[in-house]
């Protein structure tokens, strides 16, 4: 009842708001038109009296503005002399703009000169004049040009009136006026806002006494019934929070069992009984040695303290079922306190699958071992046993070759044999690298050689190469390169001789470019870096990102032009990285590539080499 009281008040209240808006806007409209009425009946006086006075100055503009265009009529000397007249007249008056239309809606004078000639013959206002009407309307400007000054915020009353000859009815011209009555709005409004405030002030009283007395009686009703509504949800969620807790420890993939300090159930949830096989009811008359063969009844006393001393205890066990199977079992145990008493919250888990899963990785992993011996084993058989016949073919032929009575044809073939074989080689050889990478077997040598002298002799390796397809093969070594490090010469030459090869075999025409210098570094080392250049058709974007990966070619598709294992990256990034340093490429389709590289060496005589 109170409540439906308070609403009623409020929504009293709320109408009683609204209507004293509505009575101010009423006021307003009934004293705006009552303003438009009388400001209509001054506006129409005021034009008789202009009318009257000026009419034999204003007929010959008017007359001109049939034949004349609006800038030949702002010319005539009879508008400077129209202007100063009705200045004249209307100085000390609220009159603000005076316009004069001739039968055709053209603006024959305006007190802004600006806007003599216009077409107004569509101005609703200048019709009705026209068909013999007094037409007025309130109007607001934020600017408004009222004869030689500019206004700003005005409320104005404009009106047109039909001019007619003295004793006619006929109409000679339209005059339009426009009278300032900001003052006479302001008044308005401010009587509205008194009217719509004094009535707020009365009801609101009158309804605020009502809406304190129902709102102190619903305040206490509302606070008993939600102490009520409170105290019931608060069951409810007790009684639904216990009930999912319960559902979800018996249900809980884990078996869960409490324990008195004696080793006596006193809980076992659901998921211990399935899987041990007992009732609850049975599970709850049994202690902890009848399901753990490994800590009898005489061991418990020692595990009991062990758990109040450390908190907590994580087991790997084995448990006995109903029917005699025994399965291995992870258990972990909380000591707890609850009203007093001390108990152990166990929580088991039959790891029989993990156990399992375990000995299946552990000889997988063992297989795969093997496997991989046996691979690398067979590949370095093989490529010793590759490697004899080989050196036998390139002996043999480099011996043929010796001779000075072959024929042309005759050494071509055997110069082309001798090609493919060392292209051979060198792919058996890159496998076997690859091969020892994979397996953990490459190790690099520690022995002094000189940087610059390992970039000279590929540089000299490759020249032949370069100088048969044409291409400009250059390099430099700047002066911070130290004369001797310490490291693997031999795998260091095998880098730059993979990337000069790679990047003379795909440039066809252009140059190669190596620069070496070095990057700052730990006090006794230094951090070499070099840079292979090439002005080859470049590496995509997609490309570069897998150019360092095994088997993987720039082009590789059916037609590709220049063969390859796509070993050489691997090898020199798996190279670079035991020789702590990083490998990265700069290049885009068309321009060419930058392959850079950096390795950390211990400088020679700094007592770092080891």
């Amino acid at each position: 009842m109170f409540k439906l009281l308070r609403y009623f008040s409020i929504a009293s209240l709320i109408s009683i708001v609204i209507a004293s808006v509505l009575l101010g806007v009423l006021y307003r409209e009934l004293a705006i038109r009552n303003l438009i009425e009388m400001g209509e009946d001054h506006n129409v006086d005021m034009t008789r009296a202009f009318a009257n006075t000026l009419w034999p100055m204003v007929e010959p503009v008017v007359q001109a503005s049939n034949r004349l265009s609006g800038e030949e009529l702002r010319a005539m000397p009879e508008i400077r002399r129209l202007h100063d007249a009705i200045y004249a007249e209307a100085r000390g008056l609220s009159v603000a703009k005076i316009k004069v239309y001739n039968l055709s809606g053209l603006t024959s004078y305006s007190s802004e000169e600006r806007q003599i000639g216009e077409d107004a013959s569509r101005n609703e206002g200048v019709r009705r004049a026209l068909k013999g009407g007094v037409a007025s309307e309130l109007v607001y400007r934020d600017t408004f040009s009222a004869f030689e000054q500019t206004i700003e915020r005005t409320n104005l009353i404009s009106t047109y009136m039909p001019i007619r000859a003295p004793g006619s009815e006929r109409i000679e011209a339209v005059f339009e006026l426009y009278d300032n009555v900001t003052p006479q709005v302001e008044r308005i409004r401010q009587t509205q806002v008194v009217v719509i405030a004094g009535l707020l002030v009365v009801f609101s009283l009158l309804y605020g006494v009502l809406f304190l007395i129902v709102r102190r009686a619903d305040g206490i009703l509302r606070r008993q019934e939600d102490e009520r509504r409170q105290n019931e949800e608060k069951l409810r969620e007790s009684g639904a929070a216990l009930t999912r807790t319960q559902f979800a420890v018996d249900n809980a993939a884990d078996m869960v069992f409490w324990t008195d300090q004696r080793g006596g159930f006193t809980y076992a949830n659901e998921s211990s009984c399935r899987r041990l096989g007992y009732s609850r009811a049975e599970m709850l008359g049994m202690s902890v040695w009848d399901i753990d063969p490994n800590y009898p009844q005489e061991a418990w006393p020692a595990v009991w303290q062990r758990l109040q001393r450390e908190g907590q205890l994580r087991i790997e066990t084995s448990h006995r079922a109903r029917d005699g199977e025994i399965f291995p079992a992870e258990v972990n145990v909380k000591h707890v306190s609850y009203e007093g008493e001390e108990f152990a919250c166990a929580f088991g888990r039959d790891i029989s699958e993990r156990r399992r899963a375990e000995s299946e990785l552990v000889a997988a992993k063992d297989a795969a071992e093997a496997a991989s011996r046996a691979k690398a084993q067979f590949l370095t058989n093989m490529g010793h046993e590759l490697r004899t016949p080989l050196n036998a073919v390139l002996g043999m032929t480099d011996l043929t070759l010796m001779e000075g009575s072959l024929s042309r044809e005759v050494r071509d073939n055997l110069q082309t044999v001798r090609a493919a074989a060392n292209d051979l080689l060198n792919i058996i050889s890159g496998v076997l690298d690859f091969s020892e990478i994979e397996a953990g077997n490459l190790t690099l040598a520690a022995e002094p050689f000189s940087p610059r002298e390992a970039l000279e002799a590929e540089v000299r390796a490759a020249a032949l190469r370069a100088r048969e397809k044409g291409l400009e093969l250059g390099h430099s070594v700047t002066a911070e390169v130290p004369e001797v490090v310490i490291g693997d010469g031999g795998r260091l030459r095998q880098v730059l001789r993979n990337l000069l090869d790679n990047a003379i075999k795909f440039t066809d025409a252009g140059s190669v470019t190596v620069v070496a210098t070095t990057l700052p570094a730990a006090a006794g080392e230094t951090e070499l870096y070099f840079t292979v250049a090439d002005t080859g058709p470049g590496i995509s974007e997609a490309q570069q990102a897998l150019v360092f990966e095994a088997f993987v070619q720039a082009d590789g598709s059916p037609t590709r032009k220049h063969g390859g294992t796509g070993l050489g990256l691997t090898i020199c990034a798996h190279l670079v990285q035991l020789m702590h340093g990083r490998i990265w490429v700069e290049s885009a389709a068309g321009r060419g590539s930058k392959f850079h590289f950096t390795v950390r060496l211990p400088v020679a005589g700094s007592g770092r080499a080891g």
